[in-house]
């Protein structure tokens, strides 16, 4: 058994690529403020073509659940805080997002995909 060869992304799976670089990294600082959060969703969002015709399509879907489930977990803690259990939900959701994310950088920096 040999090694696994690696992918040579062409030029539209590298566009791709930066597309999603740029986006992951807009939802990663967007932990500490918020709304880059909202603006590397949405740049995923406005480069969905460019990003579902290449061979990391996998991503804008990850992109898409880490975004929609953590902003659900995140409202979730929000309104629950009075009753103490806000605040285990909103550090789950925390760390959850930044494992998402950062497995996400990592496949895609290996040129793999998501799943």
């Amino acid at each position: 058994m040999g090694q696994p060869t690696k992918i040579v992304p062409n030029e539209q799976d590298e566009k791709a690529k930066v597309t999603l670089y740029i986006s992951y990294g807009m939802m990663l600082l967007g932990l500490i403020s918020g709304i880059f959060f909202i603006v590397g969703y949405i740049w995923a969002l406005v480069k969905k073509d460019e990003i579902i015709n290449s061979m990391f399509s996998r991503h804008f879907e990850n992109i898409q659940f880490t975004f929609w489930v953590g902003l659900g977990l995140t409202i979730i803690g929000f309104l629950t805080t009075l009753i103490l259990i806000g605040w285990f939900i909103l550090f789950f959701a925390y760390i959850w997002v930044i494992y998402r994310l950062l497995k996400g950088l990592a496949n895609l920096t290996s040129c793999k995909d998501f799943f």
